[in-house]
């Protein structure tokens, strides 16, 4: 039932399509040609890659690139086919512990499109270091490279998440996860209808998280050292530099982006919030008063 709702994507540097950056897997979700998949199959990005999605009838057509959502590790790309076979979902709220599952994708590339693999649902509201936006489910259904963006369906063959990650380690086994049904749903109609995801804030910096050996080696704190500030956005006021490392946002403790994110969900559009960054270049904290933006 499902297998003609799934499709390959690959992804190619360049129009001449000689190199191939990566593959993955899609659920189309509508007859007119919408697919749901991971933002990090195409590259989280919507122009870093010539897109193409292969059918399960082996045809193949270029996919321009709808929206994208790192937080969820979501994206909508859309193809131009019409007369497609959307699949079925489920509120991934009804699934259960125990329950038996499939996945379907193309793990390893596209020489194994269609792969069938089955498992049980292992646990439900896992978080990982991957996304705190996102409760996940847990599943032992083998989950491979390549599987990325596929469906896992109960055996109705409906779906109930999108396969997203797996952890991968000769002390593992068996340990998937797939973002649930209805965190889709919410995010992937927000970027068919407007390209971005409703009701979040930003604050406007580009950077990279400071690790606990790189802080206690360099005698700073963790937090994010700020690469770049966005202009035109909240900390764009002159008093946050490049070299900055944010360590905290009002009462919200920052050592990851994700931490930043899961701050952000307690503040809207207009709010004012405190951002305490370090300040190598003086050996001190500097507290800098800022007012979110929308993020679209």
């Amino acid at each position: 039932k499902v297998s003609p709702s799934a499709v390959g994507i690959v992804c190619y540097k360049g129009e001449e399509r000689k190199v191939t950056m990566g593959t993955g897997t899609g659920i189309i979700i509508n007859t007119d040609g919408y697919i749901a998949t991971n933002s990090h199959v195409i590259g989280d990005s919507k122009t870093a890659y010539v897109v193409d999605v292969v059918l399960a009838d082996g045809n193949t057509y270029e996919a321009k690139v709808v929206g994208i959502d790192t937080r969820t590790d979501l994206a909508v790309i859309k193809i131009d086919a019409k007369n497609l076979v959307p699949a079925e979902f489920a509120d991934s709220n009804l699934a259960s512990i125990g329950e038996d599952v499939i996945a379907v994708g193309n793990p390893g590339g596209m020489e194994f499109q269609n792969t069938l693999t089955r498992g049980v649902i292992s646990a439900k509201d896992r978080t990982l270091d991957l996304s705190t936006q996102v409760k996940y489910i847990q599943t032992d259904a083998a989950i491979n490279p390549g599987n990325s963006g596929g469906p896992l369906c109960n055996l109705y063959g409906q779906v109930i998440g999108i396969n997203s990650a797996k952890i991968s380690s000769e002390e593992y086994e068996g340990m998937g996860f797939a973002i649930p049904s209805r965190t889709v749903k919410e995010v992937v109609d927000d970027l068919i209808k407007q390209g971005y995801v409703s009701g979040r804030v930003k604050i406007g910096i580009m950077g990279t998280a400071v690790t606990a050996t790189e802080a206690m080696y360099n005698n700073i704190p963790q937090g994010i050292m700020i690469s770049e500030v966005i202009k035109g956005g909240p900390c764009d006021n002159g008093k946050v530099k490049a070299g900055d490392i944010v360590v905290s946002l009002d009462e919200y403790e920052i050592k990851s982006f994700n931490d930043i994110f899961t701050a952000l969900t307690n503040y809207s559009e207009g709010d004012k919030a405190t951002l305490k960054v370090y300040r190598p270049d003086i050996e001190d904290y500097v507290e800098i008063e800022i007012v979110l933006q929308a993020d679209r």
